[in-house]
């Protein structure tokens, strides 16, 4: 009877102790721009009256767990109800980005500051970060211009993102580099245009190779598109949706024209589905109707990884040549 009434003791001690610990609302944590810096704010319940000292440390991690920086911050968490917010900045800008943090006890604080380590993927915390999609709307003459169509989206929600900084570079071998003019449109869509030198259209084969990049406070993110001017050919696509499920088929279609906006009829082409790794899904021969009309059918597997997939299209003679890109 007396072990009995020792283990409720101890049962009820413990119990006692659990209620009197500070717990943090791992699944509020939030990153926000504060002065065009990150800042991580995390949600503590503190049941006692008085403040607790604690040590928090923060570190962005990449996919692979390779630490890109660390800092600790001695802090107070105030009684009751309250939020904690650090500066850390992010140092190298990727939707892959993870924030590692640690929670433990400064001096006497162990009695109700328990140790608490946690990972959080940066786009489940932040929602001011993204991922560029941009694509070819089509080349021009020599001396003319040709305009890239790009966008902010976020990778969970799918928001776009209308207030980012535009910038975009063309570079042609190893002349300096053509700024590119930003026009913003509607649905959170940049046209970026880059006027072409003249002397372009010279038999010699000329890779245009372009770097669309958008930022907002401290993260920033880029999509590069490269076109060999030795075809003479560009593509604008249309998908008949934006984001698709495993088991559903995607539908492409693209206008291929020459430089000179003719249909580019008979062109025989490659149509590519690449997944977020890099992988070749699909590889399927088209050719381009009388109108410069290609289009194709792929079932997306009931395995297939979420992500960012690319169609490319090149000619068939030379599939190591890209002519345009599409990211879906």
């Amino acid at each position: 009877m007396r072990v009995k009434y020792i283990l409720l003791g101890l049962t009820s001690l413990s119990c006692l102790l659990a209620q009197s610990e500070i717990t943090l609302d791992e699944s509020s944590i939030q990153a926000s721009l504060r002065s065009n810096a990150t800042v991580i704010s995390f949600p503590f319940s503190n049941p006692t009256d008085s403040p607790a000292k604690a040590r928090l440390t923060l570190e962005w991690i990449e996919s692979n767990d390779h630490s890109l920086a660390k800092k600790q911050f001695d802090i107070e968490i105030a009684p009751r109800q309250s939020r904690v917010e650090l500066p850390f900045p992010i140092v190298e800008p990727s939707i892959w980005t993870r924030l590692r943090y640690r929670l433990s006890p400064v001096g006497t604080s162990f009695r109700i500051v328990r140790p608490i380590t946690g990972i959080a993927a940066l786009p489940k915390i932040a929602s001011h970060v993204f991922e560029v999609h941009a694509h070819l709307a089509g080349a021009g003459k020599t001396g003319k211009a040709v305009t890239i169509l790009a966008q902010a989206i976020h990778p969970i929600s799918r928001q776009r993102f209308n207030a980012v900084s535009w910038k975009g570079e063309l570079t042609i071998r190893d002349a300096e580099p053509i700024a590119g003019k930003i026009q913003l449109l509607k649905d959170g869509f940049a046209a970026v245009t880059f006027d072409l030198p003249a002397g372009l259209d010279s038999s010699e084969e000329q890779d245009l190779e372009f770097e669309i990049q958008a930022s907002e406070g401290d993260f920033s993110q880029s999509a590069s598109l490269s076109v060999s001017r030795r075809f003479q050919l560009s593509a604008s696509f249309v998908t008949d949706k934006r984001i698709y499920q495993p088991g559903q088929v995607l539908h492409a279609r693209a206008l291929v024209t020459t430089s000179l906006k003719k249909p580019a009829a008979n062109e025989k082409l490659l149509m590519r589905l690449h997944n977020s790794s890099r992988e070749l899904l699909y590889s399927s021969p088209v050719t381009a109707s009388r109108f410069g009309i290609v289009h194709e059918d792929w079932p997306i597997y009931p395995s297939a990884t979420p992500g960012t997939y690319e169609i490319t299209l090149c000619r068939e003679s030379s599939p190591d040549q890209t002519i345009a890109t599409h990211s879906i």
